[in-house]
């Protein structure tokens, strides 16, 4: 499998996301996010 894998979850609007590929072993820089998209956010909140 490649990486990242991303996953969704519909009964609770979540998405899960790490930066590495299922049954591989985390680097030492590994990413590993969940979290809840926001339907207000702008593209472009935080850019500078």
């Amino acid at each position: 499998m490649l990486a990242p894998e991303v996953s969704e979850y519909p009964d609770s609007g979540k998405v899960w996301a790490r930066s590495y590929a299922p049954g591989a072993e985390p680097g030492t820089e590994e990413t590993l996010i969940i979290s809840r998209p926001e339907k207000n956010l702008d593209y472009f909140e935080g850019e500078q």
